[in-house]
């Protein structure tokens, strides 16, 4: 559960997403050692991000939305 949200997902719905998520990044000729950069907050969504990505053999490399333009480089 969210705790911000209260948004819910059942232990299937969270797989489903992982999975989902990691054949979008393939699909987007993303490889094993690769890295993405998520501009996000902590939400459930993060982790399924970075579960996708685990499962590909990539990396995540995280940067808050409330950065400003030059401390992301």
């Amino acid at each position: 559960m969210d705790a911000n949200t209260e948004e819910q997902y059942t232990f299937s719905q969270i797989i489903d997403r992982i999975q989902r998520c990691a054949a979008g990044l393939q699909k987007l000729g993303f490889r094993q050692g690769d890295v993405l950069c998520a501009i996000t907050f902590n939400t459930i969504e993060y982790h399924i991000i970075w579960y996708g990505l685990t499962l590909l053999g990539g990396t995540l490399q995280t940067a808050s939305p409330l950065y400003t333009d030059g401390r992301i480089v």
